[in-house]
């Protein structure tokens, strides 16, 4: 069960409502790294990426948000953006310090990977631009 402060920030992420969410963090309410247990462990980075919300992210990065967190499925944002298909994130993301080369753990993609399989080839291209394993293979 999600705390009343939890909820709110989920909700605040879901909506988009970027004074609220920027207004709770500095107040301290709560951590920009907060896991709700409903989506399995997705911190608000990981929805505002998956969403493509650019101003999320932007708001979330500038408290701290953690870049390469894992979600309980082991997805991070920037495999989330990705996968998606949202090249703005992605580079936001990369900019920040993401790893490109992480690996999910049931198959071995990487976030290039997921962008391949997923058709988006600006996503595909800004991740090699950045020095993306090409060599990566999945698990066997």
């Amino acid at each position: 069960m999600l705390s009343a402060r939890e909820a709110s920030f989920v909700k605040a992420v879901g909506k988009s409502d970027s004074y609220l969410v920027s207004s709770m963090l500095t107040r301290g309410l709560i951590d920009v790294n907060f896991h709700s247990p409903r989506t399995e462990g997705f911190t608000g980075l990981h929805y505002a990426s998956q969403e493509g919300d650019d101003s999320m992210v932007d708001v979330l990065l500038r408290h701290g948000a953690a870049i390469d967190t894992r979600t309980g499925l082991g997805l991070t944002a920037i495999m989330l953006a990705a996968n998606r298909g949202h090249a703005a994130i992605v580079t936001k993301l990369l900019d920040a310090g993401a790893d490109a080369d992480l690996q999910e753990p049931t198959l071995g993609a990487s976030a290039l990977m997921m962008a391949a399989y997923g058709g988006h080839t600006s996503v595909v291209h800004r991740l090699v631009a950045s020095g993306a394993d090409e060599d990566l293979v999945g698990i066997s």
